[in-house]
């Protein structure tokens, strides 16, 4: 592989992560880490594992609709190493907190990411979430 089928494979892995949060592919999620890989979500450490990462990410299923929107990453390469570093905005649609009509929050985030190349692709080892900005307001869902 070239370097830039690294990159475009490595940028697919990100898209598919924010996609298959989207959708609520838990498993998928998963498998996007390596078997001892690492997350760390607004500070929060989890312990190594795919399971643990899944389990942290799970309560998502209750929120009515994301969206992760991830912007252009830069990536360096060094072998079967790589670093990447990408911006996402995501709009998390919820329930008003006065049962009246839903509130969409979009928070900025920044990841900073370690992946290997394994026999199946490119797998994140270390995942770095970070939020940068938070800001909400009513909004119209589902849209008629």
């Amino acid at each position: 592989m070239t370097a830039t089928d690294d990159r475009a494979e490595i940028t697919e892995v990100l898209a598919r992560y924010a996609i298959a949060l989207d959708r609520r592919q838990f498993d998928v999620v998963g498998d996007l880490f390596t078997e001892d890989g690492q997350a760390t979500y607004s500070g929060n450490r989890l312990d190594p594992g795919r399971a643990a990462i899944v389990a942290y990410l799970q309560p998502l299923a209750e929120v009515p609709m994301t969206q992760h929107m991830v912007g252009t990453p830069s990536i360096t390469i060094d072998g079967d190493t790589a670093t990447a570093v990408s911006y996402t905005i995501v709009t998390f649609v919820r329930e008003a907190e006065d049962g009246e009509g839903h509130v969409a929050v979009h928070r900025g985030l920044s990841y900073d990411d370690q992946l290997v190349r394994t026999p199946d692709g490119w797998k994140f080892k270390e995942r770095f979430h970070q939020p940068l900005w938070s800001t909400n307001g009513p909004t119209v869902w589902p849209v008629p």
